[in-house]
């Protein structure tokens, strides 16, 4: 079972639950977490283009 699980994610990003989408990878030990853009990346009102910001609500996150 894992820690990270939908509703966590959408609480933490304030997204619908049928935006996001989460894959684990047991071998690697690990979980890609894709949601849904809310803008076509690149256009004026995309902030972050490779999405490379979008790890701060996770920061304070433990992980037992």
């Amino acid at each position: 079972m894992s820690v990270i699980a939908t509703a966590l994610v959408t609480e933490l990003y304030g997204v619908a639950d049928h935006k996001v989408l989460l894959i684990e990878r047991d071998l690697a030990k690990a979980i890609q977490i894709s949601i849904l853009r809310p803008f076509i990346q690149g256009k004026v009102p995309d902030g972050d283009s490779m999405g490379g910001q979008q790890y701060a609500p996770q920061v304070k996150l433990k992980i037992p």
